[in-house]
């Protein structure tokens, strides 16, 4: 039951409209960058934290982190 529960919409989903599924992989990877790159750098900055304990978590590779996230949403967004 569970099968069916999960399979069958997402495959009359996926059968009816055109390209759903890729829009729809599209807003999950966008929801996963915010959670996985951008919520935790913006806690680090949040913490205000003076000294950290390793040295990876300073500001220059933070930023980086920041930047490389937003530049996976805007290849998510505009790249298709």
């Amino acid at each position: 039951m569970a099968v069916l529960l999960t399979v069958v919409p997402a495959y009359i989903v996926a059968s009816v409209v055109p390209n759903a599924f890729i829009k729809i992989l599209r807003f999950a990877g966008t929801i996963l960058v915010v959670i996985a790159i951008l919520l935790p750098v913006y806690l680090f900055f949040k913490a205000d934290i003076k000294k950290p304990y390793l040295t990876e978590l300073k500001k220059f590779p933070l930023l980086l982190c920041v930047l490389i996230g937003l530049g996976i949403m805007l290849i998510e967004f505009f790249g298709y």
